[in-house]
């Protein structure tokens, strides 16, 4: 179904040698595209010179570059991994010139440098020539960095964000006036924002990884020589697959490692309910709320206090938990919960939630359940966590053609997680 939308053009510039950088970026967008573009009446649209770019003669190829996609682009997202690109005749790259130029013209433009390890064939003419720039740049103005494609999404869908207010980008218009659909939001509850160490969190998931791999080793080393082990031979799976299982949950870990620590906040915040509030004159059909927070913003399923938990819940099971006399829950039957309302969780981070309200009367007011979700971000120290977070809400109803956006701010509530979690992150106490 067509929708009508305001169209935002975000060039991605950047040397050849970022591609899955690159690709990262465009992802974020059709992301954004996918959770706002609809309700918001705003469609993102990348250029990049593979896709966007048009043979043409007559010119200098970076001067074609600059006419089709530099001046059109309203949004400039610059990336630089290990390379600062071909000189061009007016600049020491292709990618700098494209930021001079957007830059000349008033365009926000961000651009990130990439902490990933330098790889075995690096140019160190390219290299020495990035950082120089690097360093001219920073006085110049503020850059992002980056260490895996994950991150540089979380980032770019940040400065999106703060780009559609800075520019006021407003929603294509509608056939109907909005002047008679009046509708509020109330968020009940606060954010929880958690101190944590992730250094110490990183060891743990480290230590934690070497040690399975360790006790698989002399186990089956063991059994080689002496009498076998009963514990692992009865192991579903063989030594191979449960070290390909503890490497990737590894990997997986220590590309957010709070990410552990999910299962104890989701019990320990109280979760947070919305309230809808209809002062429209009419009954409304078929609403629903979308409610948006801009990394590093997480949201969780709430779960009652006093449950089992466990850090990195994810974790493989020990070598030898896997047993072939332990029931199979695998192929067990599984009863799929009928479906509930309340707040939907769309995605944790950027956390992303909907509402679906059947029929809003007239002064009614719709309050979520108070077991369903709660807000929570992790930082360093408690100076990275702000007073107020602000969401971002859309509202559409089906008997309506327009929607509403607005914004709400939540209260923050600081608790540190250092001290009753340091002895178990550095194994003096059992998690």
């Amino acid at each position: 179904m067509t929708f009508p939308a305001t169209v935002v053009s975000v060039m991605i510039a950047s040397p050849g040698d970022v591609r899955a950088a690159r690709d990262a970026t465009h992802d974020a967008l059709n992301r954004w595209n996918d959770a706002n573009a609809r309700n918001r009446g705003i469609m993102l649209l990348p250029l990049r010179w593979e896709t966007s770019a048009t043979p043409e003669t007559g010119a200098h190829p970076q001067d074609i570059v600059n006419a089709q996609l530099v001046d059109k682009a309203d949004i400039v997202i610059a990336l630089f991994g290990s390379r600062i690109g071909a000189a061009t005749p007016k600049a020491l790259s292709g990618t700098i010139e494209e930021i001079e130029g957007a830059h000349a013209a008033g365009k926000p433009v961000h651009v990130y440098f990439s902490d990933a390890p330098l790889p075995n064939d690096v140019d160190t003419t390219q290299v020495d020539a990035l950082r120089k720039f690097k360093s001219e740049f920073q006085k110049r103005g503020l850059y992002g960095a980056f260490t895996n494609e994950e991150e540089l999404k979380g980032k770019v869908w940040h400065v999106i964000e703060t780009d559609l207010a800075k520019l006021d980008v407003v929603r294509a218009s509608s056939e109907t006036s909005s002047s008679k659909f009046d509708v509020s939001l109330e968020v009940v509850g606060e954010v929880y924002g958690f101190v944590a160490d992730s250094s110490e969190l990183t060891d743990y998931v480290t230590r934690t990884a070497t040690r399975m791999k360790s006790d698989c080793s002399a186990s089956t080393t063991s059994s080689s020589f002496s009498a076998p082990s009963a514990q692992p031979l009865l192991d579903r799976r063989s030594p191979q697959m449960f070290v390909k299982q503890v490497e990737d949950w590894e990997a997986n870990a220590l590309l957010t490692p709070t990410a552990g620590l999910h299962s104890l906040v989701a019990q320990i915040s109280p979760p947070i309910v919305f309230r809808i509030i209809n002062n429209t004159k009419t009954s409304l059909k078929e609403v629903r709320l979308d409610v948006r927070l801009n990394p590093p913003l997480v949201a969780l399923d709430w779960r009652p206090g006093g449950q089992d938990f466990r850090l990195y819940p994810e974790c493989p099971k020990a070598w030898g938990g896997d047993s072939f006399l332990a029931p199979d829950l695998r192929l067990s039957p599984q009863i799929s919960p009928s479906p509930a309302s309340g707040v939907r969780i769309e995605t944790e981070s950027p956390a992303a939630m909907s509402v679906d309200i059947a029929r809003l009367h007239s002064a009614q007011t719709a309050t979520t359940r108070d077991d369903d979700v709660v807000l929570v971000l992790f930082a360093e120290t408690s100076d990275g966590i702000p007073e107020v977070i602000q969401a971002n809400w859309t509202l559409a109803a089906g008997d309506v053609h327009d929607v509403l956006h607005g914004s709400v701010d939540i209260p923050v509530v600081i608790r540190d997680l250092r001290d009753p979690l340091g002895p178990i992150l550095r194994g003096e106490i059992g998690s």
